[in-house]
């Protein structure tokens, strides 16, 4: 891929990105989603803290 195509489709990326953002701001939707962004990094996911061998399933026996 010659550098002019790598350097449209990073201009059309950024057009777009650039777009979203702004409708984010205008409609304020976007302080919303900066603050649910760091709560949603910082919760731990049953999906990343559970190995392979770990199912979902509670460690606990007398759960229902």
């Amino acid at each position: 891929m010659s550098i002019v195509v790598m350097l449209m489709i990073g201009g059309w990326i950024a057009t777009l990105s650039m777009v979203g953002v702004c409708a984010l701001h205008e409609s304020g939707q976007r302080l919303k989603i900066r603050r649910r962004i760091p709560l949603w990094l910082l919760q731990p996911s049953t999906a990343l803290v559970c190995g392979p061998e770990e199912g979902l399933q509670p460690k606990s026996e007398n759960a229902a």
